[in-house]
């Protein structure tokens, strides 16, 4: 596999995951808050842990684990898709 297909690929997951970012809150996708409170639920972060919520998506973990963690710990989430970012800034300015 050339360093094209893998970016070409890549470049096809942002892209599916940018155009899916508005509607990825739905109550329809109940899935995804769900899964982040099993994963908080086994995680079990304690107060002042530093926390990388990797392909954190519209946010879910991240916010979850922001509020476990307290004001002394960090919680940093990434995503390769803007738009999913996009939305998880807005979600953790709405919370």
């Amino acid at each position: 596999m050339s360093g094209l297909d893998t970016q070409a690929r890549k470049q096809k997951v942002i892209s599916v995951f940018d155009e899916v970012a508005g509607g990825y809150d739905s109550p329809a996708l109940r899935f995804f808050p769900f899964s982040a409170e099993r994963a908080l639920g086994h995680l079990n972060p304690k107060p002042g842990s530093k926390i990388l919520d990797a392909a954190t998506g519209t946010g879910a973990l991240a916010m979850a684990l922001a509020q476990a963690v307290g004001p002394q710990g960090r919680v940093i989430g990434i995503d390769l898709s803007t738009a999913m970012l996009e939305r998880a800034a807005h979600n953790a300015a709405k919370a």
